[in-house]
């Protein structure tokens, strides 16, 4: 696996490990050992190995750093600890992972900046900054604007009731609440560039 550059870098265009999406396909289960390739478009992949029971929890990190310019071969395999926490909902529990430098909890690793080990957004003496904070004021409307129609879509997929004994649920105040701001961004996207006067009564709604 290459060295990563130390240009500055935002969160969706840096190596990452996610662990919504390991439990999403099944990589960690209760009781269960697995494994997976990651692989990115870059070229870079890794071995993961996951462990889930009552004694142990953790990933296993395997792979190997080619130095582009001495061409030697540095290799890895450590362990990141998985915790578990109780979820505010009182259904279940909600696990993260133990970041092995900063021991902050989180949910997903990254890998840049020239570090040679995978850990959280907190570890990094770089920011590590949003794609909308590394855009133009277009471009963020924009991402803006998609990233709520993302959200909006979640919710309504859903297809769970609305109302609940009367009452609106919480579901659907913030869909009414995503809505708004999904209207106030798109009004922002297609009028960039309209008179500072016009600006602030849209900066308002």
């Amino acid at each position: 696996m290459g060295r990563r550059t130390t240009g500055a870098i935002h969160n969706k265009g840096a190596m990452r490990i996610e662990l919504s999406y390991l439990l999403k396909q099944g990589f960690i289960k209760k009781n269960c050992n697995s494994y997976i390739k990651l692989s990115w478009s870059n070229g870079n992949n890794i071995n993961l190995y996951t462990c889930y029971t009552n004694e142990e929890k953790y990933i296993r990190l395997v792979y190997e750093i080619n130095d582009k310019e001495t061409g030697e071969k540095e290799e890895f395999d450590y362990k990141i600890q998985i915790i578990e926490f109780a979820s505010n909902l009182k259904k279940g529990k909600v696990l993260y992972f133990l970041c092995p430098e900063s021991m902050n909890k989180c949910r997903i690793l990254y890998y840049c900046y020239g570090s040679k080990k995978w850990k959280s957004i907190k570890a990094y003496n770089n920011r590590i900054y949003y794609e909308s904070q590394m855009v133009s004021k277009y471009d963020y409307y924009n991402i803006r604007y998609w990233d709520i129609d993302k959200q909006i879509k979640k919710i309504e997929s859903a297809r769970k009731s609305y109302v609940y004994k009367g009452k609106k649920t919480k579901r659907y105040l913030k869909l009414k609440e995503l809505r708004k701001k999904q209207k106030r961004f798109d009004l922002l996207r297609w009028t960039l560039g309209m008179p500072k006067r016009l600006m602030g009564y849209i900066n308002e709604i």
